[in-house]
């Protein structure tokens, strides 16, 4: 019955003066007519079990939602699948654990999060099997107050150009941001051969863009890097679904669908933002030199002989 052992032997007393009428009247043997049929929630499990059976259980809700029409809340669908999940699944709280590796030393940097949308924005690149036997790079552009993702695609490798278009796409989009967080290993990716065949490095390239934008370059911490190795990790383990479930295995394919998934991906996650964005409108000079400006830009011989 679910209580103690002296609750029960205070229902039984009150039961024998006959001042309990609760098991007189038949209610405690009666199903609740908002209980839900057995055939609907069998339905659920087999939908999980033949069509998402690779999903966490928070990612197949939202399915369940948006793609079946499903009524029934989350607790719910939770309570039905449990034991369901398997792998690396979480029925506490529907997520999937981060394969991302987590930083630890992070006893004095641990910056407080940035409340504004605009201030502090990440860019980040993520090399796997997003298809089976396939690498792709992703390069996602996401703000550290709201984790909205402002710009994200798939290329087959990660050069300069991926982090300037990233870049290029949420300032035509949002507006001029503040701050981006730039991790001290990434520049290794920014290099491509040149007419020599020597491949050339364009960290400072990058640098000199963001410095024609406004735009402070500044390193990630550790405890800031957790935080945005936190989104890859989301994103590890709901892209593989959606891609299989849609059967895309074309890289352009991909892309497209990555233009409608990110407005939904980010009505999924509640804003953290607490103040008004502070996104500033390029000027429409500003926007007409973006060409001038996401481009590599090297001295003439005679330039580096002066």
């Amino acid at each position: 019955m679910g209580v103690a052992v002296r609750t029960f032997r205070r229902y039984v007393a009150k039961h024998r003066a006959g001042k309990l009428k609760l098991l007189e009247d038949g209610s405690i043997d009666r199903y609740s007519a908002l209980r839900a049929p057995d055939d609907e929630t069998a339905e659920l499990v087999r939908l999980y079990r033949q069509v998402y059976p690779s999903w966490n259980v928070r990612h197949f809700y939202e399915a369940y939602r948006d793609r079946h029409n499903g009524r029934r809340s989350w607790w719910w669908v939770r309570k039905c699948l449990k034991g369901e999940a398997t792998g690396t699944q979480s029925l506490a709280n529907g997520k999937q654990s981060s394969p991302v590796q987590q930083p630890t030393d992070c006893e004095d940097l641990a910056p407080v999060q940035t409340e504004r949308e605009g201030v502090l924005l990440h860019q980040l690149g993520s090399c796997r099997a997003w298809i089976p036997g396939i690498d792709w790079h992703l390069t996602v552009t996401f703000d550290d107050a709201t984790r909205r993702v402002y710009s994200g695609f798939f290329a087959e490798r990660r050069t300069i150009w991926t982090a300037f278009f990233g870049i290029r796409e949420t300032v035509e989009r949002y507006g001029l941001f503040e701050r981006l967080a730039l991790g001290v290993t990434c520049s290794r990716y920014w290099e491509d051969p040149g007419p020599s065949g020597v491949a050339r490095r364009h960290h400072g390239q990058f640098h000199r863009a963001m410095n024609d934008l406004g735009i402070e370059v500044s390193p990630r911490p550790p405890a800031v890097l957790a935080r945005a190795a936190r989104l890859l990790g989301t994103l590890a383990g709901r892209l593989p679904q959606e891609l299989s479930y849609r059967n895309i295995e074309r890289i352009e394919e991909a892309n497209r669908f990555l233009k409608r998934y990110w407005p939904r991906f980010n009505n999924a996650f509640p804003s953290r933002s607490t103040g008004p964005p502070a996104f500033v409108a390029p000027s429409p000079r500003m926007l007409r030199r973006l060409d001038d400006v996401f481009r590599i830009k090297e001295r003439s011989q005679s330039e580096q002989t002066t």
